[in-house]
């Protein structure tokens, strides 16, 4: 099996700038939700990171725009709906040390600059913007707002299924779009040994945030990551015996939100315990990716768009 190693990324630490939970408000206006964006990530080292500059443009039921004023945190209550959020500015990343003024780092936007997100009634939607922070010298690792985790790349929709039951998606043929998956914690599973000698860990992830950027698609969009957000999600990664040949499997979304990615992927090469079984880490995927209406399962004979799913995934410890 042809592996490939993390090490053809970037030397870089990845950083959520925006994605961690804060306090929702105490009440709520009604029928609106929140939306708030957390400025301040602190990573398992001990450094802390200010996304500083940036102006969150947010345009849907109503037009809104939120400016850093050295809060660590921005929030604001809308109408229930979907919402287009773009940042925007001459926005960065310090480094923040006590005593002493921040530092700026090198970094770049890692995730889509627009997303759209769903702006539920009495609940609160965190909004996530992923940076990756180029540090010289220092090994490929993975940080995120309290010890969280994410999946992010692009999903491309390249073939159409029609069956008995008609979906929307069926347009979606032909059309890319970003992703950024989200989790705040993980449960992790060391698994039986499989017949062919295979170690597999199961990771069970919190409740999600699931973003798309690029232009609205229903099904994708609001369906995928409106559904999803809040849910969890489970997949394998899995070692070869007696090797640092580990693969992603498994990565499978809840299909009643008409979203099911997986079960396999291209092998890298990974790190792995004494006894051989993939530790928490960051790694790669390259999997197939289905779309198809509400409730659709993939033994149902439903129209579909299927494709490709591509990128970089980050395990934390638990």
């Amino acid at each position: 099996m042809k592996t490939s190693s993390l090490g053809t990324l970037a030397l870089a630490l990845l950083v959520i700038a925006c994605g961690s939970p804060s306090e929702p408000p105490s009440e709520y206006e009604p029928g609106k939700g929140a939306v708030q964006f957390p400025l301040v990530t602190t990573s398992p080292e001990g450094k802390t990171y200010r996304l500083v500059g940036a102006t969150f443009e947010i345009t849907g039921t109503e037009n809104r725009s939120l400016t850093d004023t050295g809060e660590d945190t921005l929030s604001i209550q809308l109408p229930m709906a979907m919402y287009n959020v773009e940042i925007k500015g001459d926005y960065h990343l310090e480094e923040l040390t006590p005593n002493a003024p921040g530092k700026r780092v090198r970094s770049t936007l890692t995730s889509p600059k627009s997303v759209r997100v769903a702006v539920i009634e009495n609940r609160s939607t965190t909004v996530q913007f992923l940076f990756r922070v180029l540090e010289p010298g220092t090994a490929e690792v993975g940080f995120s707002v309290d010890k969280g985790g994410w999946l992010i790349g692009q999903m491309e929709f390249t073939k159409v299924h029609v069956g008995g039951r008609p979906c929307s998606c069926t347009y979606m043929e032909g059309q890319s779009r970003p992703f950024a998956f989200g989790f705040e914690s993980v449960t992790l599973t060391r698994l039986a040994p499989g017949p062919d000698g295979t170690l597999n860990l199961e990771v069970t992830t919190g409740p999600l945030t699931a973003q798309f950027g690029g232009d609205y698609l229903e099904p994708l969009h609001y369906n995928v990551g409106g559904g999803l957000s809040g849910h969890t999600m489970t997949f394998r990664l899995s070692a070869q015996p007696d090797s640092h040949s580990v693969s992603l499997a498994g990565l499978i979304a809840n299909s009643s939100f008409g979203f099911r990615a997986g079960p396999v992927s291209p092998a890298f090469t990974g790190s792995v315990d004494s006894q051989g079984y993939p530790t928490p880490q960051a790694f790669q995927f390259d999997t197939t990716v289905e779309l198809g209406a509400l409730g659709w399962t993939p033994t149902s004979y439903n129209s579909k768009v299927e494709g490709r799913m591509v990128g970089t995934g980050f395990i934390p410890k638990p």
